[in-house]
């Protein structure tokens, strides 16, 4: 699933120009198009259709929302942390440029996304409106909830980590999820029941992430915690109406992209 419009917003993003090394623009464009399926801001501008929200605003907030997401796989996969040598079938960026210049370009990348929610804003309302979602994207990144969910994570036995996955991936993985809700409804109206619902939704959506994830590891992940978890998705899908159509779609392409690399073909079903 391509999403082109968010992919052309995320170059018109790329550094212009980098003083102190060329090689942290070029870490930093490896880190954001080196692959990867954009869910997080598909889900963003799907929900921005639910909520009507303004579709420019809400495409310029998802684009930062993937740019912190990137900055995050980077710094997930460093030596001191889950020491990945790969990510979506290519060399981890510090296996390709080393450990400082991937650490730079993690920092440079939370910065080129809090920055480029407000640049050349020139409008009143739409200017407060992209601050009260930066000040969301900086809270999505405290420790609060991703450094916290990775600093308890580091923290944690083997079996920890399989008896608190719920917790773990509420903290870890689902608050991405929840920002991508914020940027959807940045400039929605009538936003408080529905508001409501696709936030559990991208919780729920979170920890099917987190369980898919775990059942792949061949060291953590149980079957039944990964079909519960889709069901419940599945089930608050349902609960949106017709208004939920579009990202029953997006799921729907989760599910087939997840299915063809398990080994067990019937455990998304």
């Amino acid at each position: 699933m391509l999403d082109r419009p968010t992919n052309l917003k995320l170059s018109q993003r790329e550094p212009l120009q980098v003083h102190a090394s060329e090689s942290i623009g070029a870490a930093m464009r490896e880190a954001v198009f080196s692959g990867g399926k954009r869910i997080r801001p598909l889900f963003a501008l799907r929900v921005a259709r639910i909520l009507n929200s303004d579709a420019e605003l809400a495409l310029r907030a998802a684009a930062a929302v993937e740019l912190a997401h990137c900055a995050s796989l980077v710094i997930d996969d460093l030596p001191c942390m889950d020491n990945a040598s790969h990510r979506r079938g290519r060399p981890a960026l510090h296996a390709h440029f080393g450990e400082p210049q991937s650490i730079l370009a993690a920092f440079a990348l939370v910065a080129l996304a809090a920055d480029s929610v407000v640049a050349d804003v020139r409008n009143g309302e739409a200017l407060a409106q992209l601050v009260a979602f930066q000040r969301r994207l900086l809270q999505t990144l405290d420790c609060n909830a991703l450094i916290g969910g990775q600093a308890w994570d580091l923290k944690m036995t083997h079996r920890e980590r399989q008896e608190k996955a719920r917790p773990l991936a509420t903290s870890k993985t689902a608050p991405l999820f929840e920002l991508a809700v914020w940027a959807g409804a940045v400039s929605g109206v009538g936003l408080s029941n529905r508001l409501a619902q696709l936030h559990q939704l991208a919780r729920s959506l979170g920890l099917l992430f987190q369980a898919v994830d775990d059942f792949m590891d061949a060291h953590a992940g149980e079957r039944h915690l990964l079909q519960q978890q889709l069901q419940d998705l599945r089930a608050q899908l349902q609960g949106l109406g017709p208004k939920g159509e579009e990202l029953q779609v997006l799921v729907n392409h989760l599910v087939r992209s997840w299915s063809a690399t398990l080994a067990d073909k019937n455990v998304l079903r």
